[in-house]
């Protein structure tokens, strides 16, 4: 993995994948969400906009181990889709729609289908 549990992958000219951290670095749940309040940490952040910015890969996709839109659960306040992290998502999500040809996928949810019955 190297020395970091974040980092990017080019590969050819056209593809470049982001792998972040959501554990290591954020603060805690019931923090009050604000300015100080993070998922990312400051410096895998910085890395993800330079890193971001410096690419000049056709396609550029991000692999979020949490969501970064919603709707999510209403239970639930851990993450950028959430009231808990309203400050640090709504700088990310503004940062992305900035980008060209960049794109969001996120690993940790599962959809909504009825299970089916046998």
């Amino acid at each position: 993995m190297g020395q970091n549990t974040y980092r990017t992958i080019h590969w050819g000219r056209d593809l470049q994948v982001w792998l972040v951290e959501g554990r290591d670095f954020r603060s805690p749940n019931t923090q009050p969400d604000g300015p100080g309040k993070t998922i990312w940490g400051a410096k895998q952040k910085q890395w993800f906009y330079d890193t971001v910015k410096e690419s000049n890969a056709t396609f550029r996709i991000l692999v979020s181990p949490t969501p970064l839109v919603g709707p999510d659960r209403q239970n639930k306040n851990d993450n950028y889709a959430n009231a808990g992290f309203t400050y640090e998502g709504a700088e990310i999500r503004k940062f992305l729609g900035g980008q060209k040809s960049m794109y969001v996928i996120c690993g940790d949810r599962t959809g909504s289908m009825p299970r089916p019955t046998r």
